[in-house]
Parts: C-alpha cells; structure tokens; sequence
C-alpha cells in the first residue's frame, strides 16, 4: 500500500535506529522507531480530541521537530493536514479555515497574536491549540484518556491525506487535495529523479506549508530511506555550517535564497569551494521559479556545487520537469 503509514512503518522495521530528522534548533533527533511511536500518538491525541478519519487538522507553525512530527502524524492517523502560509495575509488564512472546514489548529504564540482577529470572526468553531515548533502541547488529561485507547483507522491509497491552497492568479486560493498515493508518488518521483541513497541527507530551509519543502525535503528521504536536517528557517549566515556540520549532500531551494547565497559570500569574502563544507554536496535544487542563466553560473562558480533546475505543480505534487546537471 503507497501511504504514508505504510512507508513510515517499513522504516521503523528496517532503520529504528537511523536518523530520519535532526532539528538542529531544538538540538534533538528523530530517529525511524521514534518517528512511528510519535505518529501513533498524534494519532491517540487526535482521538482524544474527537476527530474523525479524514478531518482537518491546519497548522501555523515554524519548521522544526515537532511540526514534521505533526505533518506526517496526522496523515499517518488518518486525518488531513492543513499546512497554513504563514506569509499570507490575514484575509486568505481566515478564507482558509473556512473553506477548509479545519477542526483543530495548531499555532505557536506569535503566530497566534496575529490571527487572533480572524479566528474570533469565523462561521465554524475551531478548536485552537497552543503550540511550538519543537515541543508537542501538554495534553489535558481528558484527551489523553480519550485517545490512549483508540484504534487507528484504516489507511488506503486513495484516503484523503493533504489539503494545500495554492495562492492563486485570480481571486481566492485554491484548495488541492492530495491522497496518499499522490503525496508518495510525489516522493517517489523526487527520489528517484535525484538517485537519493539512503546515505543522503538533505538540508530543508523552504517552509512545510510549501509543496516544495512538504514534497521534496520531507516527503522525498521518507520514501528512500534517507535524512533531513531542518532549521527552523532559511539564514545565508549559517546555511553552509549546518551543511558541513551535519553531512548534508543536497539542498532544496528557489531562486531567491541562490541570490541570497551569492550576496552574502560576495559582501564576506566567502569562498567554500573545494572546502569540507561542500566536499559531500552531491547537488543543490532550484525550484518555484525560472533560475536566472548568469545566477546559474554563478552559483556554480562560486561554490562548485552543480545546480538542478526542477518545474512542478501543486495540484500534481510533484515535479514535471527536471534539468540534467550543467557541466562546469
């Protein structure tokens, strides 16, 4: 069976001791055994909550170790994830919770300071719970009572697992709802696109309320038995440290954060070619816009790192098109 459960049990069998996520942040690590103890729990909290197979959990959360762990632990149960843009302006957030007919959010305290108007104004009762990045809420008892003893759902192919709202080119965001076998297509695609190993490690700096990040850095090292290493945002200061720090040998990016990249080496004097920060790079991603020729190059240049240019949809999950490496 192509779901998310499926693909998470086998890696707890096969790898319980491998590291599936390392959230530097927090300092801590998921390993492939814990990654299904976590999963059955949000299954047993969510249970507790009253949540029924195939309704909406959203999240407006920051990456880190618990927001993965609450990305694919609510697919894992049975449930749909709402990943909410975090960017977006008030007015879509609350269209989106609408629209989506979420049940239970999950938003960290500065997050929750801004959409505080909105959830008062909404038509459907949502149940909002305060949460952080890295760190799981602290359950009431009632809800741990309620869902200790519950049963997880049967998971098929074809349940709803993901709802993403594009942003759009005319009027309202759109929602798309991904099945498991789509979002595992996704991964499949990915992976097998780059020939990940398991030995590869991918550093995730693009949000997981993007069909980029969701897809490529998370869902892509779940189906090939591989890692992530995810901070809770992108830093040009710090993105080649934790790249050599933790053994990454691929990145997933847009062509805004390569620009980024460039400017921060040119105004430090940084050149890392040929340095252990990059001696196991394999290849860096670019996505979600057109990557400019001379940028291209000059990423190339500068840091001896072939870049792949990739095109994909979030109706599809995955990417259409992917560009051979450009020789140096």
């Amino acid at each position: 069976m192509n779901t998310i459960r499926t693909y998470i049990d086998q890696r707890a069998e096969s790898r319980p001791e491998e590291p599936f996520l390392i959230a530097p942040d927090a300092d801590r690590e998921l390993h492939g055994g814990k990654l299904r103890d976590e999963a059955n729990k949000i299954g047993n909290r969510l249970a507790g909550l009253g949540l029924a197979k195939g309704e909406k959990v959203a999240f407006l959360l920051d990456n880190g170790y618990w927001t993965t762990i609450l990305f694919l632990g609510t697919m894992y149960s049975g449930r749909v994830i709402v990943p909410l843009n975090a960017v977006a302006g008030l007015d879509q957030l609350g269209y989106v919770l609408a629209h989506s007919d979420t049940k239970v959010l999950f938003i960290s305290e500065s997050y929750l300071a801004k959409l505080k108007p909105v959830l008062e104004t909404l038509p459907n009762r949502i149940l909002v719970i305060r949460a952080s990045e890295d760190r799981e809420p602290e359950w009431s008892d009632e809800v741990r009572e309620g869902g200790d003893n519950a049963t997880l759902p049967t998971v098929s192919e074809e349940d709803d697992a993901l709802l993403i709202y594009t942003s759009g080119t005319t009027g309202r965001p759109k929602g798309v709802m991904l099945t498991h076998s789509n979002i595992i297509a996704g991964g499949l695609n990915t992976a097998g696109a780059h020939q990940l190993r398991e030995q590869d490690r991918a550093l995730c700096v693009l949000p997981l309320y993007h069909i980029n990040g969701e897809m490529v850095t998370v869902i892509a090292p779940l189906v090939s038995n591989s890692s992530i290493v995810m901070p809770h945002r992108f830093s040009a200061s710090v993105f080649w440290e934790l790249m050599s720090t933790y053994r990454c040998t691929w990145f997933s990016v847009v062509p805004t954060i390569i620009a980024y990249l460039l400017d921060h080496a040119e105004r430090e004097s940084l050149s890392i070619k040929d340095t252990e920060a990059v001696a196991q790079v394999r290849f860096g991603r670019s996505a979600s816009s057109a990557l400019p020729p001379q940028m291209h190059r000059d990423f190339e240049k500068r840091f001896g790192i072939p870049l792949i240019e990739t095109m994909g949809f979030d109706k599809i999950c995955a990417a259409v098109s992917v560009r051979p490496m450009v020789s140096m």
